[in-house]
């Protein structure tokens, strides 16, 4: 379940089109893993701007002992991130796939 989510502005990523007040989205939740309550995930997603040769993520997921079962961060390879301004937004998160374990 998603526990937070929150959208930034990182002076330091360039992202003028869409102009949507924030290029950083992150947040964490939790859930299962395994079968077993109490997993926890946190997310980073950057949009740096067009075409998506600058966009990055990073997701991490912790089994219910703490240890760290999933590592994951990097640039895009393929494709493009895009921020947009209200309400799309609450559809981007709630359109977020994470991996299913």
């Amino acid at each position: 379940m998603l526990e937070s989510a929150k959208c930034v502005d990182n002076p330091l990523l360039e992202s003028a089109k869409p102009a949507a007040g924030f290029d950083t989205i992150s947040g964490y939740g939790s859930g299962r893993y395994n079968g077993a309550a109490g997993a926890r995930v946190e997310f980073i997603f950057t949009d740096g701007g067009e075409p998506g040769r600058k966009d990055s993520g990073s997701i991490r997921v912790w089994e219910a002992s703490g240890a760290e079962v999933l590592n994951v961060n990097g640039s895009l390879n393929q494709g493009n991130q895009q921020a947009h301004p209200q309400p799309s937004v609450r559809r981007l998160v709630q359109g977020l796939r994470l991996p299913s374990f």
